[in-house]
């Protein structure tokens, strides 16, 4: 969506469809200062036809949809799996998570965005 079409990103692995941006090349960057962390937003499933929304996740269901996100799982033993969760308990106690859909429709990226940028003042106003 960001690019114009899925193969302007390089594949991160042959047989995968997952992309590869790296930041610092080809105009892009990374932030280079430290920001607040003020939420949390998981991506959700797309919306075929609707607008864009940022919905709730129940507080019960919070520390799940973190653990759903998280990667390399087969390479952490049962310590470190512990300090994982350890660290999402803390960061969904300080931080609101959300969950956003998008739609399908890629001409809907500046609302997404502006659906996010407005979830963000409510909560900090």
């Amino acid at each position: 969506m960001l690019f114009g079409s899925p193969d302007a990103l390089p594949r991160a692995l042959p047989d995968w469809e997952k992309r590869l941006l790296i930041l610092g090349e080809e105009g892009t960057r990374f932030e280079d200062r430290e920001l607040p962390l003020v939420a949390v937003y998981v991506l959700g499933a797309r919306c075929p036809s609707a607008s864009p929304e940022v919905v709730a996740i129940p507080d019960q269901k919070q520390l799940l949809s973190l653990v759903g996100n998280t990667y390399a799982t087969n390479l952490i033993d049962r310590d470190m799996r512990g300090a994982e969760f350890a660290v999402l308990s803390r960061l969904i106690s300080s931080v609101p998570v959300r969950m956003v859909h998008a739609s399908h429709d890629p001409g809907r990226l500046d609302e997404f965005c502006q659906v996010i940028r407005t979830d963000l003042e409510s909560r900090n106003a």
